[in-house]
């Protein structure tokens, strides 16, 4: 899931960014703020008004379009501008005069499907694009964005989340679970990335119901199981982003492939997402699935927008592991034939860009199989293939289609310093009990998690000096900070915790599978502000209330820092010791 605050991003930062105000927002005081405009040139000096008068200010954007703001009493009342491209109009008008979207009632599951327990569909968040005086919106990959522009971060304002980004990804994501917003990252909010000269009709698909996977051990493997995870600015990102890790991954149809750098490695999400309009990935022709002769378009959604493009299949290969047979994928943004429909582009933003991921995809690998996102067969004729589709079409967890280290992954990042760090490198390791570097030792706490029922994919977790406990917690790579609500942690005013010296708060995670197993918590909370503004991109202590749902704790990247955390996938036994265990489980040490 991909679940980011972005300061600048795509997917809601945490952190306060210099930026033109929003129609109905407060006025851009310039001078008097003192920081320089690196995302806006300014074009006229503000004009002086006397109490109750009209100020008059303009900037120029990166697009080289003039935008004037109109103030009176420091709230902006009117925009224009001028200029060779018209201006992301969902940044600049503000949520409270944008159209609010009629949402359709959520249709009911199919029989025997079992839900996405980190993508709770129609979710949303209000914050797209919804800038406060010098600041930006922020985000959840599990994946908002400043992605209009960029500038020196003065505060840690606005939570920030990643790209699968439960980006709101808890797979967002329910993915950065991110929230996400993409303003003017090439969707803004409603966009499939293309335009239809002629009517098209896209009718909701019924997924298959997915019955509990017989279970299955992977076989011993001398595949080169590893790849490298990177946590650093993708220069490609024109704002600063926050605890993104990236991996480098193979998409191929026959013998032609291509490598894509800067995905991020989403442990909350199901299933390879991947940027339409990557170099190369157009002239690999990827069969396209249907329905009847419909293409297959899907609706990825997280709580602060959602990813619309085609599902294709791929042979997907990440370092020496390699599906055995082509997998269905998704390809998001670019120019799709589609536009997507009401259904969809009432979740939020379009955040299928580079803006809105915060990189060039989303490797979902988490402890499900398969992703159960709204799925559509769209054509331009009458005929839209029947309402049903098959399990074989639907966007699938790559490593339970590799030939062997196949029944789930190790994610390993190292010790970090509290105040942060410019990058940390870590490893993916594909696998469990398969080779010498992936061994369910004793070293690990095992927490199995229910595949199906109201707690599905979730333990229980209580945390020192908090009341209750919290029944929906997971850990997810895909959300750059925790999101969890605490009390007696004081927060700045967008809800980012910030003690100003650390906070340590320890803890138990209880499985909710009998016999119930248990795995100590220990994490911390400081006031990273400074050290955001110093370059620092990696942290294991940043937090935010801000998108922490009550009762539920987001165990984001920060907690990956000094730990090995495994994904056991639903239906693979593993065995610690004379302890068998089948999956869905987390093993943490």
């Amino acid at each position: 899931m991909v679940r980011v605050l972005w300061s600048l991003g795509v997917l809601g930062l945490m952190v306060s960014l210099k930026g033109w105000a929003a129609l109905g927002g407060n006025d851009l005081q310039v001078p008097q703020e003192g920081f320089p405009l690196t995302s806006y040139v300014p074009a006229h000096a503000a004009s002086a008004s006397p109490p109750g008068g009209i100020r008059q200010q303009s900037v120029e954007t990166l697009q080289h379009v003039i935008v004037t703001e109109y103030s009176s009493h420091g709230t902006v009342f009117a925009l224009t501008w001028s200029g060779p491209t018209l201006p992301d109009s969902s940044c600049f008008f503000g949520f409270l005069f944008s159209p609010v979207p009629t949402v359709s009632p959520e249709p009911p599951p199919a029989p025997g499907v079992l839900p996405d327990p980190h993508r709770p569909p129609y979710a949303r968040s209000g914050r797209s694009c919804q800038w406060s005086h010098g600041s930006l919106p922020g985000l959840r990959l599990r994946p908002g964005s400043a992605a209009c522009g960029s500038g020196p971060l003065s505060s840690w304002s606005g939570p920030m989340k990643t790209p699968s980004l439960k980006f709101f990804l808890r797979a967002l994501i329910p993915g950065l679970f991110l929230a996400l917003t993409a303003c003017g990252g090439g969707g803004g909010g409603g966009g499939g990335g293309g335009t239809m000269t002629t009517a098209q009709t896209c009718n909701t698909l019924t997924v298959p119901a997915t019955s509990i996977p017989t279970p299955f051990t992977a076989s011993p493997s001398t595949t080169a199981n590893q790849v490298p995870v990177t946590v650093e600015q993708y220069a490609a990102v024109n704002y600063p982003t926050m605890n993104l890790p990236y991996v480098t991954v193979q998409v191929c149809h026959g013998s032609q492939c291509v490598t894509i750098d800067h995905v991020i490695v989403d442990t909350g999400s199901y299933g390879l997402r991947v940027r339409a309009d990557f170099p190369g990935i157009s002239n690999l022709n990827l069969p396209a699935v249907t329905n009847g002769t419909a293409p297959v378009m899907e609706c990825a959604q997280f709580l602060g927008g959602y990813m619309w493009g085609g599902v294709y299949q791929a042979t997907v290969k990440v370092g020496g592991e390699a599906t055995i047979n082509p997998i269905p994928i998704q390809l998001v943004g670019g120019q799709n034939s589609f536009t997507p429909p009401s259904s969809c582009s009432s979740s939020g933003s379009n955040i299928g860009n580079l803006s809105g991921i915060g990189g060039n995809g989303l490797l979902g690998v988490g402890v499900f199989l398969h992703d159960l996102s709204p799925y559509y067969a769209c054509t331009t004729n009458a005929n839209t293939g029947s309402g049903n589709l098959a399990l074989t079409s639907i966007v699938s967890n790559p490593v339970v289609a590799f030939s062997s280290d196949n029944n789930g992954t190790i994610l390993t990042l190292p010790t970090i310093a509290s105040t942060g760090q410019t990058t940390a490198s870590g490893t993916l390791t594909f696998g469990i009990n398969t080779q010498a570097n992936n061994s369910l030792t004793s070293g690990y706490s095992v927490v199995p998690v229910p595949a199906s029922g109201p707690n599905i994919g979730n333990f229980t977790a209580s945390l020192s000096g908090q009341s209750g406990t919290y029944p929906a917690s997971f850990f997810d790579s895909g959300s750059n900070l925790y999101f969890i609500p605490l009390t007696g942690i004081p927060t700045n005013s967008s809800g980012n915790y910030n003690p100003q010296s650390l906070q340590t708060i320890t803890g138990t995670a209880t499985s909710f599978v009998t016999p119930s197993n248990t795995a100590p918590l220990s994490f911390g909370l400081l006031d990273i502000t400074n050290y955001l503004n110093g370059g620092n991109v990696a942290f294991n202590d940043s937090g935010s209330d801000n998108g922490a749902t009550a009762g539920s704790a987001d165990f984001g990247l920060p907690y990956f820092y000094g730990h090995s955390i495994i994904n056991g996938l639903n239906g693979a036994q593993a065995t610690q010791g004379s302890t068998s265990f089948t999956g869905p489980f987390y093993a943490v040490k």
